[in-house]
């Protein structure tokens, strides 16, 4: 009956970001392409820490804009189709007209997947 044996709808550890500011400039200041993978990613938080700390890093001008490449993997189909629709419909609010119309949209989103 079960899909799955070990899933969890909220991770139950520290979300990190691999991602460091000054990291490519000391050690591959020519680097224009710079790719991430994480495996066995299960909820995605990891992953998204990860987005949102090169946004805000971008966007503070900490860090020039670059080219970021992500594989994500997990060996739990269910978290992999899981994610994939999040992704989806991620995409689909970036592409929204107006802030109320995204925030109603972000809001279902979230407590589709990621209530308790």
């Amino acid at each position: 009956m079960f899909t799955t044996t070990d899933y969890f709808t909220v991770g139950h550890d520290i979300v990190t970001s691999p991602f460091e500011g000054d990291m490519f400039q000391k050690f591959a200041p020519d680097a224009t392409d710079i790719s991430f993978f994480f495996g066995r990613v299960g909820d995605a938080r990891n992953f998204l820490q990860t987005l949102a700390v090169i946004s805000e890093s971008e966007r503070l001008k900490d860090v020039p804009k670059l080219k970021y490449h992500f594989t994500v993997n997990d060996i739990s189909k269910s978290a992999l189709v899981r994610k994939m629709v999040i992704w989806m419909l991620l995409d689909e609010v970036s592409n929204l007209g107006g802030d109320d119309e995204r925030e109603i949209f972000l809001n279902t989103v979230f407590s589709s997947f990621f209530r308790r």
